[in-house]
């Protein structure tokens, strides 16, 4: 809390130097602005466990503004931030479609647990999708689908690995 108070105040500084109309229309001080209300409201006892922790982390991006080496590096890195959010919006995207088609396909088998639930099956995806352990998700799929049949075990097992290389090529 006692970062905090400096941040507020620091805040409080540039708003009674600048003006309030002149410090908030540049988009760094915005967002500053955004943090120092998120990361006081996050201070209070009712506040503490909720989605204002959020700010808390977020303060360490203030860093990149000091340092013009760590901001070019990070750029080239990450490349542009549109490119990056574009990104990942089509990422959720097919988390998102694929986790209600597989859903939709597993959902009636009584032993698999892992896509009884949307989120779940969301949860199920993304670890296909970041290749961490994968090929559990995919042998207990067939596992469980074994009795309906040859097909179903083909069409299960071509789902996961036409999503993996989807995801990761």
């Amino acid at each position: 809390t006692l970062f905090t108070i400096f941040f507020d105040l620091e805040v409080l500084f540039k708003i009674v130097s600048m003006g309030f109309r002149n410090y908030i229309r540049r988009s760094t001080l915005k967002f500053e602005f955004m943090l120092a209300v998120g990361t006081t409201l996050h201070c209070f006892p009712s506040f503490y466990r909720s989605g204002f922790t959020y700010f808390q982390v977020l303060r360490v991006a203030r860093l990149l503004e000091s340092s013009p080496l760590l901001e070019d590096f990070l750029h080239k890195i990450f490349g542009p931030g549109r490119k990056l959010s574009s990104l990942i919006l089509f990422t959720m995207c097919l988390l998102l479609i694929t986790s209600s088609i597989s859903m939709q396909l597993f959902c009636f088998i009584k032993g698999l647990e892992q896509f009884e639930t949307f989120p779940r099956a969301f949860l199920s995806m993304f670890r296909i999708a970041m290749n961490d352990g994968w090929t559990g998700v995919m042998y207990s799929a067939m596992d469980e689908v074994y009795e309906f049949g040859a097909f179903f075990l083909c069409l299960t097992a071509l789902f996961f690995i036409f999503f993996h290389s989807l995801t990761n090529s």
